[in-house]
């Protein structure tokens, strides 16, 4: 599976090397899953607590004027700066962004048993500022994720029936390459294979 973190929060699950649409084709909604049902901020697929109302860049400029007021900066690039230079609200935001992927990635993680979950998009340059938090609710909050933990969180070989959490190394491009990539990909194919194929 893999989440992008951008101006929301996209989802592609892959099984068998094949895209997973769902029964009416509109399977993967990940950004969908509600993180904090009771006080969470409403979304605009209709419901409230959203994992996107927590874990896109949106939803962090959001948080943003709500815990800094007028400091608040204008994009969430910027607030990770502040964050990285110390500012205990800007940090609490991204804290609360790993808290809120960790309980989503509980989730999924306890449901699909999966051995790959990628986290990619523009939020992920700010990774320092939220994995740690992410990784230790993990721990708490998935039972399968403290039985599956691999030795190293960052490794160069993957190890068998591990359940890993990867920044995705292509980051905020990887949506363009693979739009640059997807006419090679299936040229000379039939139509329904155009479907299915997928671009790592």
């Amino acid at each position: 599976m893999c989440l992008t973190l951008g101006t929301g929060v996209g989802c592609g699950l892959i099984f068998n090397g094949k895209i997973w649409h769902g029964s009416t084709g509109m399977g993967g909604e990940a950004g969908h899953i509600i993180v904090h049902p009771f006080d969470g901020p409403l979304c605009g697929c209709g419901g409230s607590g959203c994992l996107e109302q927590y874990a896109s860049a949106t939803a962090l400029v959001r948080m943003g004027r709500e815990r800094l007021g007028a400091d608040a900066p204008p994009n969430s690039h910027e607030l990770s700066e502040m964050a990285r230079a110390g500012e205990s609200r800007a940090r609490s935001i991204f804290e609360k962004l790993g808290e809120s992927l960790a309980i989503g990635l509980a989730g999924l993680i306890n449901t699909l048993n999966l051995p790959l979950f990628l986290l990619g998009g523009g939020v992920c340059e700010a990774w320092e500022l939220f994995a740690p938090n992410m990784f230790r609710e993990l721990r708490r909050r998935s039972y399968i994720y403290r039985l599956t933990e691999p030795s190293e969180l960052y490794p160069t070989v993957l190890e068998h029936h591990k359940t890993y959490i990867m920044r995705a190394q292509l980051g905020a491009n990887a949506g363009i390459l693979g739009a640059c990539l997807l006419p090679s990909e299936v040229r000379g194919k039939p139509n329904d294979a155009a479907e299915t194929t997928v671009v790592a």
